[in-house]
């Protein structure tokens, strides 16, 4: 029985071991500190320039030092894209980032001049559509992002118009289900009023993507699956030595 009882502390121990937890998938701050996930593959592609924070408020944000920049023309523009690969097993992603509006955007409500839009992508689909009113009409959407400061020269880049900041973390897609492998994140400006250029662009900095439910294998831990079977078997052997300890008797 002694040995039996040590079996189902190791695998006690083991299941302790191998339980779900959060972990940090990937973190970007463009100024030179990138991060993935043990195993993790992938990176940003696309337009990946980068621009100078300016000295402000916002810097204790997460805007700050150097952020990326996508100022592409066209409709739809060019996307910058996150693509990774290699997850460990999960059930939930986060994600939280600084957007930023740059320079001279024109929102839904405007004729010759707008409108100029802001798409999110998530695996192949879009997921949000914003837009903001620095030089031409009246709407503000982030998608339920948390605007943190306007009316500033956010980067070194800016010219007359100014920039808007908004905190993604609490945008209505910034937490998802997902048990896939494989993660991509698109974003790209589209619309007819879009000019990119010196006129318009976005940025983002601050980048922070965490997952939940991971369950990661230590070497020489059995996985839950094999914990079951193990205790199965356990249970099983004890009954068959207690079976013949009575007929002995």
């Amino acid at each position: 029985m002694r040995v039996f009882r040590n079996l189902l502390c190791g695998v006690a121990v083991a299941a302790i071991a191998g339980a779900a937890h959060a972990a940090t998938l990937y973190q970007n701050n463009f100024d030179g500190n990138e991060a993935t996930h043990t195993g993790v593959t992938g990176g940003f592609s696309g337009v990946t320039t980068t621009t100078g924070a300016t000295l402000g408020a916002w810097n204790a944000a997460g805007w700050s030092g150097a952020a990326l920049r996508n100022d592409s023309s066209g409709n739809p523009a060019a996307f910058t894209t996150l693509s990774l690969s290699n997850l460990a097993a999960h059930t939930t992603i986060s994600m939280s980032f600084i957007l930023g509006f740059l320079e001279s955007w024109d929102s839904y409500n405007v004729g010759q001049f707008g409108p100029d839009n802001l798409e999110v992508w998530i695996d192949g689909v879009q997921v949000g559509n914003m837009t903001t009113d620095t030089a031409l009409g009246t709407t503000e959407d982030y998608d339920g992002g948390t605007e943190l400061f306007e009316g500033i020269h956010s980067d070194t880049a800016s010219n007359y118009y100014t920039d808007v900041l908004v905190d993604m973390s609490t945008a209505s897609y910034a937490t998802f289900a997902h048990t896939a492998s494989t993660l991509t994140i698109g974003i790209r400006a589209t619309g007819t009023g879009w000019q990119g250029g010196s006129d318009e662009g976005w940025g983002i900095d601050n980048l922070v993507i965490t997952y939940d439910g991971v369950r990661e294998v230590t070497p020489g831990i059995p996985e839950p699956s094999t914990w079951a079977m193990m205790i199965a078997g356990f249970g099983l052997a004890g009954a068959t030595l207690r079976r013949r300890r009575t007929a002995t008797a």
